[in-house]
């Protein structure tokens, strides 16, 4: 019969996953049969007594870990990038620089006419995924995302870095979209520089090749233009953050 800290947990769990017989907590996994953790807590670094495969300091009749990490980097391959933070409430809102300024010949054709700034909730980022307003469709359409991502990268943050990301990320949606190369303000620039201002690294290493013999090359840290790449140094620079994939 399994102990009454290990049904507490049980009980607190948020999904039970029917293909692997665990239950996801939006940050982990639990192995119901093993009583077990099935990777480390990812806040593990803040408590160095504490074994990382446990929960709540061994105490989870009277201490909640609700989710365990608190942003999430959306891409859709190549396309696009944007955001889940979480507010107060534990509920992970929605950020989005969506193009609201491309404008050819006159005419709008950018992504959609606003920019979304968390109005939308969710209760994790699986269920952001798996749900209905992530899909494509109408770009004037408020009740879609109108972008369907396929892949999150999940970062471990504190309370106070995400009200700075929040903050910054409403500030440079005010500031003129632009695809210029030499100065761009896009999808992927506006969650760099969102992360950066909370110390988070989004840079990667480019080298540039020596001139002539006597001279070294130069290795220069600099933010990747396009979306993907992007995505890609964000999850090389924070590896104890983890991937989620959209279900269905």
């Amino acid at each position: 019969m399994p102990s009454a800290a290990s049904r507490r947990v049980k009980l607190n769990a948020k999904e039970f996953d029917e293909e692997t017989g665990m239950y996801y907590y939006g940050a982990r996994y639990y192995e119901p049969r093993q009583s077990l953790w099935m990777s480390c807590d990812l806040m593990e670094t803040k408590y160095p007594g504490e074994s990382s495969y446990t929960l709540t300091h061994n105490n989870p009749i009277n201490l909640l870990d609700i989710k365990g990490d608190s942003i999430a980097v959306l891409r859709i391959n190549s396309e696009h990038l944007a955001l889940l933070i979480q507010n107060k409430e534990n509920k992970w809102e929605y950020y989005s620089v969506n193009g609201d300024n491309v404008y050819v010949s006159g005419k709008h054709s950018g992504g959609r006419t606003f920019d979304d700034l968390g109005e939308h909730k969710f209760d994790s980022p699986q269920q952001f995924l798996e749900s209905k307003y992530n899909r494509e469709g109408d770009k004037n359409d408020k009740s879609i995302a109108n972008y369907e991502f396929t892949s999150a990268d999940v970062i471990s943050t504190t309370k106070k870095q995400d009200d700075i990301i929040r903050k910054e990320f409403v500030n440079i949606s005010k500031e003129e979209y632009s695809l210029n190369p030499l100065k761009p303000n896009h999808c992927g620039t506006a969650v760099q520089r969102s992360l950066q201002k909370a110390k988070i690294d989004t840079k990667e290493t480019k080298i540039i090749p020596a001139t002539s013999q006597f001279s070294p090359p130069i290795y220069k840290r600099e933010d990747p233009y396009f979306p993907s790449s992007a995505y890609k140094a964000i999850k090389r620079n924070n590896p104890k953050g983890y991937e989620i994939r959209k279900r269905k």
